[in-house]
Order: C-alpha cells, then structure tokens, then sequence
C-alpha cells in the first residue's frame, strides 16, 4: 500500500497547505446560533440588528410634501430629544406610524381634517 493510505479518506483537505480541515460540528453551530439569537432578543431593537433595514419589508409611502418637511423637522427633534445625532428616517417613520397606530383618535383627527367624516 502506498504511504498514508491509512489517513482518512473522506476528510476534507485544505487545498493550499493539504492538510486537514477540521470541519464545525452542526449541533454546536446550531447551538451557537441559538446562543446569538437569544442574546440579540434580549437587545434594543437599535442594538440587535446589523443595519437599519434588518427584520423591515419595504412598504412603499406616498406621502404629501407637507408631511416630508414635517417628517425632516421630527427627526431633528428627536435627535435632539434622545441626543443622538444617528436617529435613522426609517426609525422616525416607523415610529410615527407606530404611534399613529397606537393613538387612533388622534389619527382620526388627522383624518377628519383631510375631509373624512365630514
């Protein structure tokens, strides 16, 4: 038999070096994925995710030019109010809607003002 015909046949090699790779044990992986999972949950939302758009859909808005300008005035306002000059539009956006959702006789309002219910 030729020299190392004892070695393992079905390991994986590094190309380069020819040496063996030691290849991650699946439950371990999994486990490790469980582990960042969890730790992430425990994290502010703001903290937890990699970029802005993490666990988002695009959802097209169509807004009046009014309401951007608004929109570009809040943000500032809460950048100000939280002091931290990073407060992202998406977040803004998305947290006026939020409270939007959350406050709907004020939304109501909004709307009333638009011509509904009138």
């Amino acid at each position: 038999m030729k020299s190392g015909a004892g070695a393992d046949p079905f390991a994986d090699e590094d190309e380069e070096s020819g040496s063996e790779v030691e290849l991650e044990d699946p439950i371990e992986t999994e486990t490790q994925r469980e582990r960042q999972d969890d730790e992430s949950k425990q994290l502010p939302y703001l903290y937890a995710r990699d970029n802005v758009k993490d666990d988002r859909s695009q959802t097209p808005m169509f807004i009046q030019e009014d309401t951007e300008d608004e929109l570009g005035k809040l943000q500032r306002d809460l950048e100000d109010m939280l002091s931290d000059d990073r407060v992202y539009k998406t977040d803004v956006v998305e947290a006026a809607l939020l409270a939007g959702i959350q406050n709907p006789d004020e939304t109501a309002a909004i709307l009333r003002d638009w011509g509904y219910d009138y």
